[in-house]
């Protein structure tokens, strides 16, 4: 996806705000690569997991400046959370240089989202 979008934002210097279920935690490889425009492929269990060999065939990297709009917020709010898994799985991240986050809604209480 990455480096479908890459060139067309690069060479037209395009805003860009990335959004979606991205079915990946922060601490998966997804979120560096996101973040820092390229992943250790020797540090994230789900790459080295991977007995068919597709990812090693897949250059792992971009060049875009992206930011998750929801870092101020840290891990103070979920995009999901039931029973089983409270967390994020859903992401937005936009480029500062043409983007500015003005406002976040604030997370709801914990003790709200778990009552029935």
């Amino acid at each position: 996806m990455m480096q479908e979008i890459e060139p067309w934002v690069l060479a037209r210097r395009l805003p860009l705000l990335l959004c979606g279920d991205l079915n990946s935690t922060p601490k998966s490889s997804v979120y560096p690569l996101l973040a820092e425009g390229m992943v250790d492929k020797n540090t994230h269990h789900e790459i080295q997991g991977d007995h068919s060999g597709v990812l090693n065939c897949v250059d792992l990297r971009h060049r875009l400046v992206l930011r998750d709009t929801h870092k101020p917020l840290e891990h103070r709010f979920y995009t999901n959370y039931t029973a089983s898994f409270k967390g994020i799985l859903d992401y937005m991240w936009h480029t500062p240089s043409h983007l500015t986050v003005t406002k976040l809604m604030e997370p709801l209480p914990a003790e709200t989202l778990s009552e029935k």
